[in-house]
């Protein structure tokens, strides 16, 4: 394995383009579509046809959370199968993606109709919004906790990383926090894609830390242990928690505003109680465009608390030239766009971009 890794002039110029279109695509599949497809449903009357078709709960939010799907699926088939090929990361076959399409559908109905069906029993209610969102905290401590042995496995082959010497040295640098990290395994992302990456995932007894196979084959040791260190730090650093404390607090106002606005409409838009279902449309447009206004603030947030692993990683390894190679590969390897514009790596990125995480090391080394 070549090191220490510099960046392929060839590659970036891919990358750029790369991650152009996967930016365009997510921005028109995942913030466009649902919008307009929410506020057609509401305006054009067809929420109402729905409801009188199928107003039992259940059925409807199945209904709907399958209209949603149709008319999403091209747009994630050509960014998830297509464009993968295309620019040569992707190792599945067409029966392989849609298999793993249906395992993600299908986990949408097993969560979401359940959710949607008990937040519309909870609208006739006087405080339903401070019901609801107790309830939301529940749920996400329960999802971060089942994540990791449950879902994550649903969808790739898992088993204990076996290099003993690497772990007892991760073992080593936890112990120096108080923490204890049992929990290290390998996910075989090679079946799915040649994209390497690492997490650190889970809550209480399911903490650990998953590293894909390609980082494992594709990296020098010195390499995958900057990004150990990296994960280290978000589990020390206990992110995980943070991002469950502000996901819980940030819903009770958005769920408030949710009651003003369904209050308000009753008697418009063939809407007859705050339990209407025919409402879900109109619900979810207030979300999506509150969503919108929160998500710049979250990114911030959330890349900052990538530079604050990254620095852990500096502290604890004190391998600034095996980290910036890692920075540099992972950038070819998954065709990541190292120096993106301003504006769009502050409304869309949850990481900082590569350009950036190398000089911050190339700062510490100074």
């Amino acid at each position: 394995i070549k090191y220490p890794y510099e960046f392929s002039p060839k590659i970036r110029k891919i990358a750029r383009s790369y991650t152009n279109i996967k930016v365009l695509n997510g921005i028109v599949n995942g913030i466009f579509i649902p919008i307009i497809f929410v506020y057609a449903l509401l305006i054009s009357g067809a929420a109402i046809s729905i409801r009188d078709f199928s107003s039992f709960f259940p059925l409807y939010a199945f209904v709907f959370l399958s209209l949603m799907a149709l008319i999403q699926f091209p747009l994630r088939f050509y960014s998830g199968y297509i464009l993968e090929h295309k620019y040569g990361l992707s190792n599945q076959k067409v029966r392989g993606w849609l298999k793993d399409y249906a395992k993600g559908l299908f986990l949408t109905y097993l969560f979401s109709i359940p959710v949607i069906t008990g937040l519309y029993y909870l609208l006739p209610l006087q405080l339903w919004w401070l019901y609801a969102g107790i309830a939301y905290f529940f749920l996400i401590v329960f999802m971060n906790h089942i994540f990791p042995i449950l879902i994550f496995p649903f969808f790739y082959k898992i088993e204990p990383y076996r290099d003993v010497r690497m772990k007892q040295k991760l073992v080593k640098m936890a112990e120096k926090f108080g923490k204890h990290i049992g929990n290290v395994f390998v996910a075989k992302e090679s079946e799915k894609s040649r994209k390497a990456n690492a997490m650190f995932a889970g809550i209480g007894s399911t903490k650990r830390i998953v590293l894909f196979d390609t980082l494992l084959s594709s990296f020098t040791k010195d390499e995958v242990e900057t990004v150990i260190g990296h994960e280290l730090g978000h589990y020390v650093n206990k992110d995980t928690i943070r991002y469950i404390i502000i996901d819980a607090v940030r819903i009770f106002p958005v769920l408030l505003i949710i009651d003003y606005v369904l209050r308000n409409s009753i008697g418009k838009f063939g809407i007859t109680a705050m339990n209407d279902i025919a409402s879900l449309p109109l619900l979810l447009l207030v979300y999506y465009a509150i969503d919108l206004l929160f998500s710049p603030a979250l990114n911030t947030y959330s890349r900052h608390r990538e530079r604050a692993a990254d620095m852990f990683g500096l502290e604890v390894c004190k391998k600034p030239k095996a980290q910036i190679s890692t920075e540099k590969r992972l950038a070819d390897l998954g065709l990541v766009d190292d120096s993106p514009h301003p504006l769009v790596e502050f409304l869309l990125f949850t990481h900082p971009a590569p350009a950036k995480r190398i000089k911050m090391v190339q700062d510490w080394k100074k």
